[in-house]
């Protein structure tokens, strides 16, 4: 029997479960501890495998002392989920022993006086240690390698956006500051900058263009093109403000978002991470562009052990292909189709393909329920994009369109049949 080892009680992993730890009241594995995440990671008992992987968390999840985003597990592995260890076992294994004690204890210290990680970010070894606070105060109105910022636009899981002036060259940009514990580690910045340098030379109408980036007392930040207009995540808010969005205009997003995917995939870039807020629609003439896909670049460059290919499984959990969650089969482009229509879905409905609070559950429902039909909420949407939207919602990947370019033609024939 495997088992979960914690410093008071074991919890038993059976065949084929999926469990989630963090400090929620929905986690299987609830910890009292306000370094973990609400939902910090997953745990998935497959063919007498234990697979791992970071739920999006905050300060990461850690195996033997190494960041991960999603491993397999052995006999005896440790893995620390914000100040708390935890082991897994199996009954009557010599590994299962005594858990190792929390960080503090481990250097002579009580553990009251560690850095709390909501104050630190990790060193090159794995260490806490002391920063400023990550707040928009600590960069407004402050000059960064020449940008002056000047307000907030978004604070998001991997970084605060800013409106800032480039005065020199009257240009204004979308500022980012990256946090820390992303870039916790040598490595992380090595593939942001290797990330860098191929976006730079990247140019295609869909996504943002990158400007500059680089390294500001001990932050990392990048300047792009500053785009007006409203992200796909406030569209879906203003469809239950001001009723359904006009399926037209879903249309025009999906064909623009195919086309872009297929230009970036034809590169190698898998986005993995699409989801309304990384979509922009420019006011000037409503085109859909994608933003955020430098990071995307340098975190499908990581090189820790992955169940599947090279990636990071970060972002909502309702916005996951089957495959980012465990079902085995392989992640490539067509996670990116998956997640599209996620998002499509969310923009001709105004909800999720699956409304689940539970974590454990909306797994569940992703790995193996129906998709309703978008017609079903908004009946005057034509039943071939319709059912293009629950095509891209496929379980299994070669249900999919087998590529963006596909998918480009598909719409794009749509959009004639339906006089757009």
């Amino acid at each position: 029997m495997l088992q979960v080892q914690m410093d008071t009680d074991n919890v038993n992993l059976l065949p084929g479960e999926l469990i989630m730890i963090g400090r929620g009241d929905n986690c299987d594995i609830q910890l009292d501890d306000p370094s973990a995440s609400r939902v910090h990671c997953r745990l998935l008992n497959r063919d007498g495998k234990v697979f791992l992987t970071d739920a999006g968390s905050r300060w990461g999840t850690f195996v033997n002392g190494g960041r991960v985003t999603e491993c397999e597990l052995s006999i005896g592995d440790e893995f620390t989920v914000g100040e708390t260890v935890l082991r897994i076992s199996a009954e009557g294994h010599a590994a299962a022993t005594t858990l190792v004690p929390p960080r503090g204890a481990q250097h002579g210290l009580p553990v009251e006086e560690f850095v709390s990680p909501k104050k630190a970010r990790f060193s090159e070894g794995g260490e806490f240690l002391p920063t400023e606070p990550w707040i928009p105060n600590r960069f407004l109105n402050k000059n960064i390698h020449g940008y002056h910022v000047e307000t907030l636009l978004a604070n998001t899981h991997t970084g605060m956006t800013f409106k800032a002036v480039r005065r020199d060259l009257d240009r204004t940009v979308a500022l980012k500051v990256i946090r820390p514990e992303l870039l916790s580690h040598q490595n992380d910045k090595a593939r942001l900058l290797r990330a860098v340098e191929t976006m730079r030379d990247v140019r295609c109408s869909g996504i943002v263009q990158l400007y500059d980036a680089g390294e500001w007392s001990g932050v990392f930040y990048t300047a792009s093109a500053f785009v007006k207009g409203d992200s796909a995540a406030e569209l879906i808010k203003q469809i239950g403000i001001a009723g359904m969005l006009d399926w037209r205009t879903t249309l025009r997003v999906a064909i623009d978002l195919a086309e872009t995917l297929a230009e970036l995939h034809e590169r190698g870039i898998v986005h993995r991470n699409l989801k309304p807020e990384h979509i922009l629609v420019r006011a000037s003439d409503r085109k859909a562009i994608l933003s955020d896909v430098l990071l995307v670049k340098a975190w499908n460059d990581t090189q820790c052990q992955q169940i599947t290919q090279h990636g990071d499984c970060v972002g909502e959990l309702s916005y996951q292909s089957p495959e980012l969650l465990g079902s085995g089969e392989p992640v490539d482009h067509r996670s990116d189709l998956y997640q599209l229509g996620v998002t499509l879905y969310a923009l001709l409905t105004g909800k999720l393909p699956f409304e689940v609070r539970e974590p454990a559950l909306l797994i569940q429902n992703i790995l193996s329920a129906l998709v309703s039909s978008p017609r079903e909420v908004h009946l005057s949407i034509p039943e071939l994009f319709s059912d293009t939207v629950v095509r891209l919602l496929s379980k299994r990947p070669s249900d999919r369109p087998s590529s963006a370019t596909e998918l480009h033609k598909s719409l794009q024939q749509i959009a004639k049949f339906s006089d757009v």
